[in-house]
Formats: C-alpha cells, sequence, structure tokens
C-alpha cells in the first residue's frame, strides 16, 4: 500500500483499486441500465434540514448503502449494481480505513453510505467541515475515480494545501473543524469521487 502524509493527518493512499480504469464509465451505463439517475446532492441550512443549495454545494450524488461486507445479491439490474459496487468499494476501502485507524490509534464503529459524486463544469463544493451536531463524524475518505479534468482540487486553507488528485488515489483526513475544506471549480470535463465517513 503507498502513501504519503501531505499534512498532519491528511494521507493519500495510491492505487487503490486494482483494474479500476473506465470505472466511471462504468458507474455511468450501470445507473442507466438499472434506470437510476443522478440526484443533485444536499447540505444542511440553518435549521438543521437537507436542502439543495447549489451555491454552496453544487454537485450530483448517487449512493450506495454501506453493508461492511462482501454481498452476493444479483436479483435485477438495480440490485446487480448496489452489489458490484458495494464489493469493489468495501474490498479496496476497508484496507485504507484500517490502516489509517491503525495509524493513528482510533476505532469506529458506524460507516455512512458510500456516495459517488459527479462534478460538472462549473460545479464546486464551497468551504465547509464535515463533521456536523446532526451528524458526528470522526474521519472523511475520497477516493478519485478519475484525473481526465481541470480544476476540481480538494483545498485545506488551514494548511495552505490546494490537491489535484490522481485517478485510482484516496484522501482520508479527520472530519473536525480544523480539517475544513473546499472542492474548487471544475473547468474541464467532469470529476468522479466516492466520499465516505466513519465515526
Amino acid at each position: 500500500m503507498i502513501k504519503e502524509e501531505i499534512a498532519p493527518g491528511i494521507i493519500v493512499y495510491s492505487n487503490v483499486i486494482p483494474n479500476s480504469e473506465g470505472l466511471e464509465n462504468d458507474i455511468e451505463e450501470g445507473l442507466k441500465s438499472a434506470g437510476l439517475d443522478w440526484v443533485a446532492a444536499e447540505v444542511k441550512n440553518g435549521t438543521g434540514e437537507d436542502t439543495i443549495d447549489t451555491i454552496s454545494r453544487d454537485t450530483s450524488a448517487f449512493g450506495i448503502p454501506y453493508s461492511g461486507q462482501m454481498l452476493d445479491n444479483y436479483e435485477n439490474l438495480q440490485s446487480s449494481l448496489f452489489t458490484t459496487l458495494n464489493n469493489m468499494f468495501f474490498e479496496n476501502f476497508d484496507l485504507v480505513e484500517k490502516d489509517y485507524q491503525n495509524s493513528f490509534g482510533i476505532f469506529t464503529t458506524w460507516h455512512d453510505s458510500y456516495g459517488i459524486l459527479k462534478y460538472g463544469v462549473g460545479q464546486k463544493f464551497t468551504n465547509h467541515i464535515d463533521d456536523h451536531p446532526d451528524y458526528h463524524r470522526r474521519v472523511s475518505t475520497v477516493y478519485y475515480i478519475n484525473d481526465n479534468y481541470e480544476g476540481g482540487e480538494i483545498n485545506f486553507p488551514r494548511f495552505g494545501i490546494t490537491y489535484k488528485p490522481k485517478a485510482n488515489e484516496m484522501i482520508v483526513f479527520p472530519s473536525t473543524y480544523v480539517y475544513n475544506h473546499s472542492v474548487s471549480v471544475v473547468t474541464k470535463g467532469t470529476r468522479y469521487a466516492v466520499v465516505g465517513w466513519m465515526k
């Protein structure tokens, strides 16, 4: 496992999923075959309700429920898509997540769903914190499916970091206020990523 600490607590893991080339196309084709659509990603508003706010978070999303295990449910196109993606993500991301936890001596008991994000030209996510009173989080993960786009960097302003991830890299970092971050506007192409959180 190849990893690099780019700032205290921010680890970049490389070569996370073997043979991951073209995964964005597989996801798009899988969604289409299963009759599923991307939806606008939501954020919490001032009253704690989930709402669509494209001023702060402008991206499309699709969720894959976290199972914590390998699945074997291929009853129809939708369950086949969920099973295939869950198994790919769990098999490879779990190794990274456990390595990160062992490296920092932490233990988590809950894992959020995998959120697949799609940023088109002009889309972004303004400065934010992943932890929240309504959904406490300790560890954040972002897996980058592709890198054939421009813009879309992840920024950690407290550390002076603007990082352009490579395809098949995963960044893991604490979810606390110290690790507030943003996604720069995508200026060309489409950016695909998978996010997850643990507590």
